[in-house]
């Protein structure tokens, strides 16, 4: 079973788009979109939606009109934007429980996308079911029985239920598997997955399509999809991707994008080690490269000079890697104010600071500056497919800083987003597609990495993570204890080295002493 979000079209139901506004001035969709007819026709069945950052616009998962969903994996730092609900939901630890925890997990499901007002049929609402007799759970585990309220959303999340019924006591083993389908313009899919710890994929540009699925950005939208299991993403790729049969092929290049870990803050030689170890492991040490991705574009993407027109004190103001984020930035901004303009001019509707910072503040980019943004991602394309062929990996921190805490000004500064959109945008503007891997946590928050390969090479990506995802997990567990172990050590040291100065101020004092009393 599935629970969408809201910027996909379910035949009959208003799509909300994060805004109260929007909803009330908008008609229920009168076709599905093909996404989730696509996960349908797999084998999914919709139940629900749930909302999204407002207009799908932002990266930090939170949203004036409603409150946040609660990051699980670090409950006072945010979850990450657009699509914080599904990661969410699927962080939450739903993935599997037994008849007794069926009642309350179906609530935390609720309470994780807030949208609480699901009921059954039968009119019992759904918070009370834990005081209802086993016939009440087989109704709300039948998909028939549910009936949907009118809540914002804007992910699609699926749940397949598989049921084994035992009779008249109930059910045992039931089991839920979560995937949740999002939007990725310039982050949507990857920041919550790497903020709440769980895998996301962001295919090719291009490669699933858009239909009945409201934009935010043309040239830089993508159908994502979060799942625990590296499996299941893949199944779930397979479906969406429409993706023939084909042997499985190892990678023969993992190239670690150096320059990109620099910039990170969020434990760098932990998370590099991790890929370095298990490639080695996996495919022999002759697989690694090492490469700088700024030089690299500096020398193929020949339409960045274009934007090296700008400089402050005789000296180049940003790198080739900011520039590309710059790029984006305006892109999206641009794109989404040329198919949102409208309505928002005409109704007015009550925004909030981030999307009404974007909208008031006018932009006005020439035609010309436009199709240099274009030309710009086209050469960048071209650039990331010769450099990883059709069996190369390049690998890069998903994200630069820890989750922010809830309510952190960081969250909006210049710097923090720069930092964010630097690495954001090599997908997004090149259209490539990608894969955050969670690696475990780092002082009480999670850590990811991410995997980029060529624009089309989506089966190759899925295959490649899938063969190196239970070594990914066993070596970031070993770097984890030895981290723990490590911290024991240094503790104990530090205890006996306080130790010892404290015999050696007994010492000297006792000396003090005797030479006191045998003057």
């Amino acid at each position: 079973m599935g629970i969408i979000l809201n910027t996909y079209d379910i035949d009959g139901f208003v799509t909300g788009f994060g805004n109260p506004d929007w909803a009330k001035t908008h008609e229920a969709a009168s076709r599905t979109s093909h996404v989730v007819s696509a996960l349908v026709e797999g084998g999914a069945t919709c139940i629900g939606k749930t909302v999204v950052d407002e207009m799908a616009f932002s990266i930090c998962g939170e949203n004036k009109h409603y409150d946040p969903p609660t990051n699980p994996a670090a409950p006072t730092r945010i979850p990450g934007g657009c699509s914080s609900g599904s990661a969410v939901a699927v962080a939450a630890n739903l993935v599997d429980f037994s008849l007794g925890d069926l009642a309350l997990s179906a609530f935390e499901l609720l309470r994780a996308y807030d949208y609480g007002h699901l009921t059954l049929v039968t009119g019992v609402s759904f918070e009370n079911l834990h005081n209802r007799k086993m016939e009440t759970i087989w109704l709300m585990a039948d998909p028939s029985m549910w009936r949907l309220s009118q809540a914002d959303m804007l992910t699609i999340c699926w749940i397949q239920i598989s049921l084994k019924f035992t009779g008249s006591t109930g059910f045992s083993n039931t089991q839920f598997i979560l995937v949740l389908a999002g939007i990725d313009s310039v982050g949507g899919v990857r920041v919550p997955a790497a903020y709440c710890g769980i895998l996301g994929f962001r295919p090719s540009h291009g490669a699933v399509s858009h239909m009945g699925i409201i934009p935010v950005s043309t040239s830089l939208d993508c159908v994502g999809w979060f799942a625990k299991d590296p499996n299941v993403l893949r199944r779930v790729g397979h479906v969406l991707l429409q993706l023939p049969f084909a042997v499985q092929r190892n990678p023969r290049n993992i190239i670690i994008a150096d320059d990109c870990f620099q910039q990170s803050k969020i434990a760098v030689d932990r998370v590099s080690q991790v890929v370095i170890k298990s490639t080695e492991k996996l495919f022999g040490r002759q697989v690694l490269k090492h490469d700088n991705l700024g030089d690299y574009f500096d020398s193929k993407i020949p339409s960045l000079k274009t934007f090296y027109s700008q400089k402050s004190n005789g000296e180049v103001k940003y790198s080739s890697m900011r520039l590309l984020a710059n790029v984006m930035q305006l892109l999206q901004r641009h794109e989404f104010n040329r198919n949102h303009d409208g309505w928002i001019n005409s109704v007015k509707p009550n925004l909030g600071p981030v999307v009404s910072a974007q909208v008031h503040e006018r932009l006005e980019v020439p035609d010309r500056e436009i199709e240099n943004f274009h030309l710009l991602r086209n050469e960048m394309r071209a650039a990331l497919n010769t450099l990883l062929k059709d069996d190369g990996i390049l690998v890069v921190p998903t994200i630069a800083d820890p989750p922010p805490k809830l309510g952190a000004k960081e969250i909006s500064s210049e710097d923090h987003l720069a930092r964010a959109f630097t690495l954001l945008s090599l997908a997004s503007m090149s259209g490539c597609c990608q894969v955050t891997v969670p690696l475990g946590f780092h002082d009480k928050y999670p850590v990811s990495v991410s995997f980029i390969a060529r624009h089309g090479g989506d089966r190759f990506l899925l295959d490649t993570l899938q063969s190196m995802y239970t070594c990914l997990e066993e070596h970031a567990d070993l770097a984890a204890k030895s981290k723990l172990s490590t911290n024991v050590v240094g503790l104990e040291t530090s205890a006996e080295i306080a130790k010892e100065k404290v015999c050696i101020f007994i010492f000297f004092q006792l000396s003090n002493v005797q030479d006191y009393l045998n003057p």
